[in-house]
């Protein structure tokens, strides 16, 4: 069973992303997470449906593109 405390911190990654060196925000894949946390992919894609973080990241996703395009405004 994977701790919450990082079950949270990949989701997190996976659903809000995060910046990389050249200042652009990256969303890494479920697989890109399960290697970088040497967790098995069927793992991470079973807490990811159960709680639906797809539909999370799609919702940040669209949240954050309506902040970008009222700034340029």
């Amino acid at each position: 069973m994977l701790a919450d405390e990082v079950k949270l911190k990949i989701r997190d990654e996976f659903v809000h992303g995060y910046v990389n060196e050249e200042g652009v925000r990256v969303f890494p894949t479920v697989e890109a997470l399960a290697k970088r946390y040497d967790l098995s992919k069927s793992t991470l894609y079973n807490y990811s449906s159960a709680e639906s973080w797809q539909g999370q990241k799609n919702r940040f996703q669209t949240e954050l593109q309506q902040r970008v395009d009222a700034e340029r405004m």
